[in-house]
């Protein structure tokens, strides 16, 4: 998905998935393609990540399961770069029942 800044600069918008996430951290001796692509991801100013708070709290328990450096720095340079989106509270109705009581 692109959009235009003010500056008619070209902006393209990435959800990253918990799955890369876990790609990029769980092994943190190896510089994986995983990590390298999330990194490009996270510099690259022509791109904004959008995410919400549900996919920055399971990534908050994934970096917490592998316990890594390189998990904390990776997470926190993504919340640093990622927009937050707020989920209409029609779509936590329908989703509800896949969610873990503790995590709603």
């Amino acid at each position: 998905m692109t959009s235009k800044k003010k500056s008619e600069r070209s902006i393209r918008l990435f959800l990253v998935d918990t799955n890369l996430f876990i790609a990029s951290i769980k092994n943190p001796k190896k510089e994986t393609t995983s990590l390298k692509l999330l990194l490009e991801l996270i510099n690259d100013t022509t791109i904004v990540l959008i995410g919400n708070e549900f996919l920055i709290m399971e990534m908050e328990k994934y970096a917490q399961v592998f316990e890594t450096e390189r998990g904390k720095e990776v997470l926190q340079k993504l919340i640093d770069k990622t927009e937050v989106m707020e989920v209409n509270e029609k779509f936590l109705r329908i989703c509800k029942s896949y969610f873990p009581e503790d995590e709603l």
